[in-house]
Parts: structure tokens; sequence; C-alpha cells
């Protein structure tokens, strides 16, 4: 539907929270970024993070609402340190979804199958990336 400019205004409050949602990759690289977390800290022959510090960052802490699940199929869910944990039909995921003013970005990760979903799109539609997330999710767990 063509270009749609973003004032500058709308994207200041960016900048000091650049450590915590100021990732700037492709699907791409986002996608080396899930090998790497489904490979426990390993990707391409190289170990960037050891197996144990990989493990203490996806262990589950904290207890979150069951009305907080992003979607009405998962159960257990959990924050971690910077990961959501939640189960769907026993099988255990990994995520993390993204909000920005004209920007969305979600990734799950599913270790038991060593196998994940990452979706950036442009645009405010939670709708969107949470139905698509949900539906592939769901043909991964078939």
């Amino acid at each position: 539907m063509g270009q749609v400019p973003v004032p500058w205004g709308r994207l200041q409050y960016l900048e000091p929270l650049a450590p915590g949602g100021g990732i700037d990759a492709n699907v791409d690289e986002m996608a080396q970024y899930a090998l790497l977390q489904l490979g426990d800290g390993t990707i391409f022959g190289h170990r960037l993070v050891s197996a144990p510090m990989l493990a203490e960052l996806h262990r589950p802490v904290i207890a979150v609402g069951e009305d907080w699940t992003p979607s009405a199929r998962t159960e257990n869910p959990h924050y971690a340190l910077g990961w959501f944990t939640a189960d769907i039909r026993g099988v255990r995921l990994i995520f993390h979804n993204g909000i920005n003013p004209g920007y969305r970005a979600a990734i799950f990760l599913v270790p038991s199958a060593k196998t994940g979903v990452v979706i950036l799109t442009n645009g405010e539609s939670n709708h969107f990336t949470d139905t698509a997330t949900r539906r592939l999710i769901e043909q991964l767990l078939r």
C-alpha cells in the first residue's frame, strides 16, 4: 500500500529502551538467534554461551496469571530471564514478543523439537502476529 512515514516523535522513546527493545535485526539474523537458543549456546560449531547459562536463561522463575497468557491454549505460564515459558499440550515453549510503534516481533521456540518461529512485521497488528504465531506453533506440534 506504499510507504507510510512514522513521525520521529513516535520513535524517540526507543533510544533509552535500546538495551531491552532496540534489537536491529532482520529475519535471517533472528533465525540464527533462534538456532543459538535451540543449540544449547552453540551455532555453526561455535560455542557463544555455555549450556548451563542458556538453561538458566530459559528456566521458569516467576509464575504469571493464567489470564495473561497470549493464547488460551497455553498452560503453566512463567517469566524466565528475558523470556516467557509456557506449555501447550504438554510441550514446553520459550518465547518473547516485541511491540513498538509501527513494528511487531515474535520469537517462539520449541526446544524438544529443536524448532521455532520468528515473525517480524511492519505494522501495528497484534492480531496478525498472535494468529500467525499460534497457527505456526500448532502445525509444529502436530
